[in-house]
């Protein structure tokens, strides 16, 4: 996992109060689909604040869940202390040593900051033999000349590239990437994507919270954080009610291949 990743340190605090959890949905689909037991394991790669983690141990499993982020690490425990089965371990990919091996392993939000050349053979070496690999995101249907228009330009101009914040044809762009990465390592069979369309409405703390969440943001320098805070300010107040967002929640799975 890239330094990068430290950077959710920073904004942990608002990934907790203001980043959606996932559709129960895809979490049945995921279980099923991965022929989960209650004697399972699960391992999830940059756990974060633990939004899929506690999707997961409401259900039951047993998860190791790691990190390189402490804060994030540190807000995750608070909020496991009643499932014991929530093992935490302050790490990254590379330096993780499990004494056994897992039948699921989840990145939630996360493998795009995973070392692309290593990350499929690596998943494969973690995994029991037929285990599964799951990774999801939620993307912001933002259209350039949509009701969103502004927000577009907004985080365009201060973020770049954002494919998960694009129309539709955007994020299957990054998908398709994020698909062709796992597939470097023979040992990861054919991929299967699933979307799982929702909407959101914040009002305007929230919103703000949001967007101090995203990984961009907590990468941009002290002032221009401030000119977006004052750009999204501007935004919000040009609405004529509170935001709403369009998400969809993209899943890519694959097997082990045998």
């Amino acid at each position: 996992m890239t330094d990068l990743g430290k950077s959710f340190d920073a904004s942990a605090d608002d990934y907790v109060r203001a980043r959606a959890t996932y559709p129960e949905s895809m979490i049945d689909d995921i279980v099923e689909r991965a022929g989960l037991s209650p004697a399972s394991r699960i391992l999830e790669v940059g756990c974060g604040s633990g939004q899929a983690t506690l999707a997961f141990a409401a259900r039951g499993y047993s998860i190791v869940a790691i990190d390189p982020a402490e804060r994030a690490l540190a807000h995750l425990s608070e909020r496991c202390r009643n499932f014991p089965d929530v093992h935490l371990v302050h790490t990254t990919l590379e330096a993780f040593q499990p004494g056994n091996a897992f039948d699921l392993i989840l990145c939630a939000q996360s493998f795009h900051w995973l070392d692309p050349q290593t990350v499929g053979s690596r998943f494969a070496h973690l995994l029991a033999p037929a285990g599964r690999i799951a990774l999801f995101w939620h993307m912001q249907d933002i259209a350039p000349d949509g009701p969103e228009a502004d927000l577009y330009r907004l985080n365009g101009h201060f973020f770049g590239d954002f494919p998960r914040m694009n129309p539709p044809e955007y994020g299957r762009e990054f998908l398709d990437a994020m698909s062709n990465i796992l597939c470097r390592s023979d040992e990861v069979g054919r991929v299967r994507i699933s979307e799982y369309p929702w909407r959101q409405h914040y009002d305007r703390s929230m919103f703000a919270s949001l967007a101090h969440s995203w990984s961009k943001y907590a990468t941009l320098s002290a002032s221009d954080k401030r000119r977006y805070d004052n750009d999204l300010a501007d935004y919000l107040d040009a609405l004529a009610g509170d935001p709403e967002i369009k998400y969809r929640t993209c899943l890519i799975e694959a097997e082990k291949r045998q």
